[in-house]
């Protein structure tokens, strides 16, 4: 995945992107976390990015900010514990989207729309906090760039 990963950065540059964000999820590969901690660090192309793993699945982090999910659901939804180590998250959220015969992109369009990032960095430790410093520090990079003419 590193190598990919820093192909997608050198292609992102090639075309002249502003920056890339870069979500993988982790799945079943132990390995992916510091494959893609690797890619971020690579200094081979300084080109600006922000490269994410959620553990085990973005579908966790969208399950993580338990008030947004409440909110957008309008039903009781029970707090999923330790999403780190969940890899049903995915199911989690189809059964609540089948309960409201909404499509799963909705659901999480509207749960991002709600969600506390701080509350997710705090149940996402290990995925989503380090991806949230680094889009906060591309965000603050990019603030003091000046734009490019065309």
């Amino acid at each position: 995945m590193m190598k990919r990963a820093i192909r997608w950065i050198i292609e992102a540059d090639k075309r002249g992107y502003d920056a890339l964000v870069l979500l993988v999820d982790q799945d079943n590969y132990p390995d992916r976390l510091s494959e893609i901690e690797d890619a971020q660090i690579w200094e081979g192309n300084l080109f600006p990015r922000a490269l994410g793993v959620p553990i085990r699945t973005f579908d966790s982090w969208m399950l993580a900010d338990i008030n947004a999910v409440r909110k957008v659901a309008s039903v009781t939804v029970n707090e999923v514990k330790e999403l780190d180590r969940v890899n049903k998250g995915k199911e989690v959220a189809r059964a609540i989207t089948e309960s409201l015969d909404v499509a799963l992109a909705d659901f999480y369009a509207d749960v991002a729309r709600e969600l506390d990032v701080e509350v997710v960095a705090g149940k996402c430790g290990r995925g989503f906090s380090p991806f949230l410093d680094r889009l906060r520090n591309l965000e603050n990079n990019m603030a003091g760039a000046v734009p490019q003419q065309t």
